[in-house]
């Protein structure tokens, strides 16, 4: 499985991304929809997602708001256990690490809204359950498909092309296989020829 950056520093990005969801749903009152959209184009997101190390551990969660709302924040009302708005925060640190998308691609697959209101029972749950309900909405292979329909070729002649078994092309298109498992001389095949490269069919 590929990541966008060291498991050294999740536990630190996933407390930060608690952190400030929980200031900016909980303490600020911002509305679940409008902090998405505002958190999914920032900065903070991109640094996330690329692995930007200062993103990553330079800054606490606190520090996060601050800059993305651009005004002075304090740390006034903290909730001992933490409540769902956390739980949020700190779910999606990992979902993003463990799939390895960018934050715009896992809200499209599930809004903050809903990923919120599923913190009962899926907080008292391993994380896995969380990380793999909002995998299967991913449909991660799906780059595989769009690239051989916008080719117009079959699934039969993706198979032919690239010598890649047909049952092995349908279970990558189907998600009963994940494509960053392949080996790279399949990966090479196949980016040869959708006319795509291998990060491209990895990242989807």
């Amino acid at each position: 499985m590929i990541h966008g950056y060291s498991e050294d520093y999740l536990d630190r990005v996933m407390r930060n991304l608690g952190k400030m969801f929980d200031l900016a749903l909980r303490q600020e009152g911002m509305d679940a929809d409008s902090f998405e959209k505002f958190f999914k184009e920032s900065f903070i997101a991109k640094g996330i997602y690329k692995g930007d190390v200062f993103i990553l551990i330079g800054k606490s969660g606190q520090e996060y708001l601050i800059e993305l709302l651009d005004k002075e924040i304090e740390d006034i009302d903290p909730l001992y256990p933490p409540g769902k708005e956390y739980w949020v925060g700190y779910v999606l640190g990992y979902i993003q690490w463990y799939w390895y998308v960018t934050f715009d691609r896992i809200f499209k697959a599930i809004s903050l809204s809903e990923l919120m209101g599923l913190y009962n029972p899926y907080h008292e749950a391993d994380i896995s359950k969380i990380t793999d309900l909002v995998g299967a909405r991913l449909d991660r292979n799906g780059i595989l498909k769009r690239k051989r329909k916008e080719l117009g070729i079959t699934q039969k002649e993706l198979a032919e092309s690239t010598g890649i078994s047909l049952p092995t092309i349908r279970a990558y298109e189907q998600g009963e296989l994940e494509l960053s498992k392949a080996q790279g001389e399949s990966l090479f095949r196949l980016s040869r020829t959708l006319h795509c490269t291998i990060e491209e069919l990895l990242l989807g």
